[in-house]
């Protein structure tokens, strides 16, 4: 959002100033600490600042959670490349993965104080604030400048908002054509490699779609039994 200010009567379009490289941390340090809420635009309850841990290690500058109990991850980088928002992921990754458990031995006050704080915290936030439809982990970038090699990267996450998906390479049919995990050789799904968790629908924990099978005018078709036999009798 545009500032301006009056300059003899006219307005006037401020333009920001950049943070000298050597106080850049600690101005950005002071604002985290104080005006955390302004920053995030919603008060956060922190679990745990880089700053403040013994073994700081590969943490982000902060970890926090808001009202509804979502993580929220803060990382700071004078200058946002692409090794800064790649961090950046992989701390949102990791407190993504956390459960109440980690989040209360991570906690700086007092472990065993986690969920009471927690709870205190919550009394004191308006009730819509804790019924935010946002899911996932709430990644905060900031930086006094972005890199030109990272600008198309972060104009991507800005705006797909967590709709990008990963699919892996890997043949369902195992070496006696079987399904590699529940190995058996009448699986429908162990006849073609497709781009999908190796599993055959029937074992796997999850059952995607899949284009029907095309049946050719020289194959025969299967024959059916007409009748299933009842459990626990043969079938002839």
């Amino acid at each position: 959002m545009p500032i301006f200010e009056l300059d003899e009567g006219r307005p006037r379009l401020v333009q920001p100033m950049q943070p000298l490289a050597g106080s850049f941390a600690q101005e950005v340090g002071a604002l985290v600490t104080h005006h955390l809420a302004a920053i995030a635009g919603e008060p956060l309850f922190v679990v745990r600042s880089r700053a403040g841990a013994a073994d700081r290690g590969d943490l982000p500058e902060l970890l926090a959670l808001d009202a509804a109990g979502r993580p929220v991850v803060v990382e700071v980088a004078q200058v946002l490349d692409d090794d800064a928002i790649v961090a950046a992921l992989r701390h949102g990754g990791a407190a993504g993965r956390m459960t109440t458990s980690d989040l209360a031995r991570a906690y700086h006050a007092d472990p065993s104080r986690f969920a009471v704080d927690f709870a205190a915290f919550r009394e004191h936030v308006p009730a819509g604030a804790q019924t935010s439809r946002r899911d996932g982990v709430r990644l905060l970038l900031l930086c006094s400048e972005v890199a030109a090699e990272a600008a198309d990267t972060l104009g991507f996450l800005r705006g797909r908002r967590g709709r990008s998906r990963c699919c892996r390479s890997a043949s369902c049919a195992g070496t006696s054509g079987a399904c590699s995990t529940c190995r058996r050789s009448r699986c429908t799904r162990a006849r073609a490699a497709r781009w999908s968790r190796p599993h055959c629908g029937s074992c796997g924990p999850a059952r995607a779609s899949r284009p029907s099978p095309t049946r050719t005018s020289s194959a025969a078709p299967r024959p059916r039994c007409a009748r299933r036999p009842p459990r626990g009798s043969c079938a002839r």
